[in-house]
């Protein structure tokens, strides 16, 4: 070991925030019939399972501990297979998952600062927006209210889209009638009250 005394936090900490999570998340998607939920979560579990063991390897050969060797040779090469097998599959899967995820925080990020900084019109505001980030269809989904922007405004946008590293992203703009099917009155409330309270700073209350 690598101290006198024994504990069990280490292990504790690991099965209560590695491995617990995930599995209850299995038994829901279980109880709920979600087969995705349930493979995802087994998946986060086995991730999890195989990078503790690493983890636990490497601690070991860091402080020398004694290696335990198999008397048949062959067998002991055959585990030791397996196990390259077992790391190969976990880690290649996740870092195109960590790829994806880094690459769709990015096109989001993008997305937002676009949107900041070009629809800054005076008589047409941005009510609500999302972004859609799949393999091959990226898009940014704005309704606006106020001010309708003409065909030659919206080519503009359009056209500094790769300023911001959104070179295949489409840009769907709904307003007008189209807009106001779709308005939902609660965002623009929302919008307002971020509105009023981001221009009107809290005042120090006199005391008499």
């Amino acid at each position: 070991a690598s101290r006198q005394e024994r504990s069990n936090v280490i292990p504790g900490v690991a099965i209560a925030t590695a491995l617990m999570p995930p599995l209850c998340t299995a038994g829901f998607g279980i109880a709920i019939g979600n087969w995705l939920f349930f493979l995802g979560a087994i998946y986060l579990y086995f991730i999890n399972s195989v990078f503790i063991a690493i983890a636990t390897y490497l601690m070991a050969r860091y402080l020398k501990m004694h290696r335990l060797h198999q008397d048949n040779a062959a067998s002991e090469k055959k585990v030791k297979r397996y196990l390259l097998i077992i790391v190969i599959i976990t880690i290649v899967p996740s870092i195109f998952m960590a790829y994806r995820i880094v690459s769709k925080s990015i096109f989001e990020t993008n997305s937002r600062k676009f949107v900041d900084e070009q629809f800054n019109f005076k008589n047409t505001q941005v009510v609500s927006r999302s972004f859609r980030y799949g393999n091959e269809n990226k898009s940014i989904d704005l309704l606006l209210i106020g001010d309708i922007l003409n065909q030659q405004t919206i080519d503009l946008l359009n056209k500094k889209l790769p300023a911001y590293r959104l070179d295949r992203v489409k840009l769907n703009i709904r307003q007008g009638l189209n807009a106001r099917q779709q308005v939902d009155f609660s965002q623009i409330k929302a919008s307002i009250l971020e509105d009023v309270f981001s221009h009107n700073p809290k005042t120090d209350t006199v005391k008499t």
